[in-house]
C-alpha cells in the first residue's frame, strides 16, 4: 500500500462518516508540509502524518 492509498482512503472515510468536517491532502501552511489536515466543524484542526516503512520516517526527521 503507497502513502497515496493510504491518504485517499482517509479522506474518503472522513467525507463519508464526518460530512461538516474539511480534509486537505498533501498541503503546504508556511514552511510546514502535511500530508493529511482535517478542520472540524467545531474549528480544530488535526495534522496526521503518513509513514509507509522506517526509512520513510527517518527521512522525514532529515527535513528542515
Amino acid at each position: 500500500m503507497t502513502t497515496q492509498q493510504i491518504e485517499k482512503g482517509f479522506v474518503k472515510n472522513v467525507r463519508v462518516n464526518k460530512k461538516a468536517n474539511f480534509v486537505f491532502p498533501n498541503i503546504y501552511l508556511g514552511g510546514f508540509e502535511c500530508d493529511i489536515l482535517e478542520i472540524t466543524k467545531s474549528g480544530y484542526s488535526y495534522e496526521y502524518e503518513v509513514k509507509i516503512s522506517v526509512s520513510d520516517f527517518k527521512a522525514d526527521s532529515k527535513k528542515r
